[in-house]
């Protein structure tokens, strides 16, 4: 519920307007989709005790002036907390360098968050912190943030569109081994050995029939022909960045995945990526839910 103040840059003068958000929703985006006249100077909350959220400098030197002195870049000053948007929320925008007109007071169109798309990553750090606790307890040891990273990927198949490199930004140490990447996917600079297979396209589908669901693919050549695999484990999972706890079962003993999704048992010397063990090669149908042990090969 907010307060927007807009000026309009007419030829011969300089306007302004008051409009209410969310009554006048519509009347302000069709206002601002003319950036060429019209701008947000300020944004105050309808909270009396909360005043003004959001202030833009939107007045150009050459209104100021009189005549042209130079280009002016905008200013904007924007609370958070405390009744106004989180930082994270406020950083939303900044995700993506979309391309805005106005840039540098000209003509220019430029990037809102001038940066490439790679290095497009503001923090969301908004100063909440979470509860840790203790392993196997509900006992909480202290508050942390939650920055990104510290996350495993060991022995995937990444198929279509899944891709790691988004974890390129991660602040906190990644783990990453063991996986292989097909056709329209992309590893991440974390993994120093990724098993590259984007020349092939599995052409994997997921198909329900009365009894269930049937997952096909077809794989040219054995999952672990390129090299060993090492099997998942406590002692390859190490402990977590931030609580300091191990990976291991309820019980606090070590952790070993040593069967597939169905239930096969892993060749703990060299474990198959991917939720199959040793599935084969050729254009291969399987049964995944209900769990069932039925596949057929063509």
């Amino acid at each position: 519920m907010s307060l927007f103040s807009l000026i309009a840059n007419m030829p011969a003068s300089v306007q302004m307007a008051l409009m209410s958000a969310p009554e006048e929703s519509y009347d302000i985006l069709s206002l601002l989709g003319d950036t060429t006249r019209y701008a947000i100077k300020r944004v105050f909350s309808k909270d009396p005790a909360l005043d003004v959220g959001a202030v833009v400098s939107t007045e150009k030197l050459n209104v100021c002036a009189g005549k042209y002195v130079g280009k002016d870049d905008p200013v904007a000053l924007v609370r958070c907390q405390s009744g106004f948007p989180a930082v994270g929320e406020v950083l939303q925008p900044f995700m993506f360098p979309a391309l805005v007109a106005g840039w540098m007071r000209g003509s220019h169109y430029g990037a809102l968050y001038p940066c490439s798309v790679e290095d497009s990553d503001p923090t969301f750090f908004d100063g909440r912190k979470t509860p840790f606790h203790k392993a196997h307890s509900t006992e909480v040891v202290a508050l942390h943030d939650n920055p990104s990273g510290d996350n495993h990927y060991y022995n995937n198949l990444f198929m279509r569109s899944g891709s790691l490199e988004k974890y390129d930004q991660a602040h906190l140490p990644m783990r990453m081994d063991g996986n292989v990447f097909f056709q329209g996917t992309q590893s991440s600079r974390h993994e120093s050995a990724p098993i590259n297979r984007s020349a092939s396209d599995p052409g994997v589908t997921l198909v329900e029939k009365n009894d269930g669901f049937y997952l096909t693919m077809t794989l040219a050549t054995a999952l672990g022909s390129e090299r060993p695999s090492q099997p998942v484990t406590s002692a390859r999972l190490g402990k977590a960045s931030i609580s300091g706890c191990a990976f291991e079962n309820p019980d606090g003993s070590p952790i070993t995945i040593g069967t597939d999704y169905f239930g096969k048992p892993r060749n703990a010397a060299n474990p198959t990526p991917g939720p199959f063990e040793a599935p084969g090669t050729g254009t291969l149908t399987m049964k995944v839910w209900p769990l069932a042990s039925t596949r057929e090969t063509k």
